[in-house]
């Protein structure tokens, strides 16, 4: 899955990737890897959002919107 795959509301960045022990930027089509750390940076209104999103994405991979999992309210 690629960064701009997430989806992440406005608000809200992956400002940055740890992967084995480098730090790096990542651009949108950086794609992300199993035991990548992520820094994302959200406003306080929209976390729960992010948060949401990444569940439904760990649970379902970028297809969780197909699978009804939007990872927003409602």
């Amino acid at each position: 899955m690629e960064i701009f795959e997430l989806r992440l509301p406005a608000g809200a960045a992956v400002t940055l990737i740890v992967r084995e022990g480098r730090s790096f930027v990542p651009s949108p089509s950086t794609r992300i890897r199993v035991d990548d750390q992520l820094l994302v940076v959200t406003t306080a209104a929209c976390r729960d959002q992010v948060e949401q999103r990444f569940r439904a994405v760990s649970r379902r991979g970028k297809l969780a919107g197909w699978f009804g999992e939007r990872g927003r309210p409602g």
